[in-house]
């Protein structure tokens, strides 16, 4: 069964290694967890194989490879299924909807504004046994993960010694409480806290991913970005020219062309719904899984330990602008798609 390390906790050998690789890993699986976590998980009800590979497929995920992102999610027990005739649809199971709700509150409570720091560090000394060492990956990891950094071998270090409780639990689950020893205090006067922060946390791959997510979804704060579809040639008042306008004139008798004209509108009206569902929801779910990344990725750190326009700070109040924005419409049309699948 997956795992929090596997599900959300990218692999590596080391904690930078680890931030580098979550910055481009997109894979079908990855998105499709984004799905479930998004629109599934509070929709708690089964869904039809069809609407996810249509949510797949805007997403430019190709069919065969979703079926086998949905039948791998399955094989490590987050979905279960169950056929109505030649048709499938998904549940999450009580392990999915667990982890993705431990995930979603991670994601939706990151990037909050914090209080005024007291100077206080938690420190962490914590060794593997050579004959555990198997577990020194999977101890960065999750230390990783928790928001700590390593300055040296050895040593963990974070500002906030709230997490304290959190890292004991981490000993404990790898059967390690024995092999580390804490410390809460504040920096002495021996070498600089700006030194330890930069040994600790590579700060400038977390501000260029911060960046990239600015450059990527800024735009869409321009006019006419309300997570609305634009109008089209009939709604703006401007005409197109079909297939026959060549410098023919085509004239059809008029009870045809309007009975043309109405089965190609009503056609139109439909094909264009769904394709403008499906657009705003392939929005929604890129920006959050632009997103979910991010605390994995930035430590969290208070303000006086962070470089001046931390770019943290806007690209946190550009996701919740504009998931706010984009909500209500990829939700109405979740569930649009999941009713007529």
């Amino acid at each position: 069964m997956a795992t929090p390390d596997s599900v959300y906790e990218p692999e590596g050998p080391d904690g930078s290694a680890l931030r580098r690789r979550e910055l481009g890993q997109t894979s079908a699986r990855s998105l499709l967890l984004t799905v479930l976590g998004e629109f599934v998980l509070p929709a708690d009800e089964p869904v039809w194989t069809r609407a996810l590979l249509d949510v797949l497929g805007a997403l430019g995920v190709e069919a065969k490879s979703a079926r086998q992102a949905l039948a791998r999610t399955a094989g490590e027990g987050l979905l279960t299924s169950d056929r109505d005739g030649r048709r499938v649809r998904w549940s999450l199971t009580p392990a999915g909807s667990e982890l993705l709700s431990d995930g979603a509150a991670r994601i939706y409570g990151f990037g909050r504004p914090t209080t005024g720091w007291d100077g206080r560090w938690l420190v962490l000394l914590a060794s593997v046994p050579e004959s555990r060492r198997r577990l020194r990956h999977r101890l960065r990891t999750r230390l990783a993960w928790a928001g700590l950094g390593s300055p040296t071998p050895g040593v963990w270090v974070s500002p906030d010694p709230g997490k304290e409780a959190r890292v004991a639990a981490v000993l404990d689950e790898l059967d390690l409480a024995g092999s580390g020893y804490s410390f809460v205090g504040h920096y002495g006067g021996i070498g600089r806290a700006d030194d330890i922060v930069a040994q600790a946390w590579d700060l400038d791959v977390v501000e260029r991913a911060y960046s990239e997510f600015l450059d990527e979804f800024g735009p869409h704060l321009g006019p006419g970005a309300s997570g609305r579809s634009e109008p089209g040639p009939a709604a703006s008042g401007r005409s197109e020219p079909g297939p026959a306008a060549g410098g023919r004139s085509t004239v059809e008798p008029a009870a045809s062309g309007h009975a043309r004209a109405g089965a190609a509108a009503a056609g139109h009206t439909a094909a264009s719904t769904s394709a403008d569902g499906c657009d705003v929801l392939a929005r929604q779910v890129r920006l959050v899984h632009a997103w979910r990344r991010f605390p994995f990725l930035d430590p969290e750190l208070p303000a006086e330990l962070l470089p001046e326009q931390w770019a943290g700070s806007r690209a946190a109040e550009l996701f919740t602008t504009l998931h706010e924005r984009w909500d209500a419409p990829a939700r109405a049309a979740w569930a649009d798609l999941a009713h007529r699948a």
